[in-house]
């Protein structure tokens, strides 16, 4: 399997972020089967935000407080718990506003 690792600005999410290439390698995102996303919740929605245009399945490892969003961190086993993840289908809302004053906005 061919992964793309992402990490936050933490300290030990950069860390890991180098071993785990080391163990499994790095690709880009356009040739990974999947993205692993180190970090916490808030960097795993930056990484589903900047993928989104790539339809990659990403799997997030918890790095911040309380990991909503993430995974257990554990290095070994990572490929076989990837695949045995249940996925979840996210579907990125949009927002289009008129203001008082006629203005169109959309987020």
């Amino acid at each position: 399997m061919k992964l793309h690792f992402s990490a936050s600005s933490h300290d030990g999410a950069i860390e890991r972020r180098a071993r785990l290439i080391e163990r499994y390698g790095q690709h880009e995102i356009t040739d990974a089967d999947c993205i692993v996303a180190l970090g916490g919740d808030g960097h795993m929605l930056h990484v589903l935000h900047e993928t989104l245009p790539h339809d990659k399945p990403v799997f997030g490892l918890n790095f911040g407080r309380l990991g909503f969003l993430m995974n257990h961190y554990a290095s070994d086993e990572l490929i076989e718990r990837i695949r045995n993840a249940e996925t979840a289908p996210v579907h990125p809302l949009r927002m289009h506003a008129e203001t008082t004053d006629g203005a169109q906005h959309s987020a």
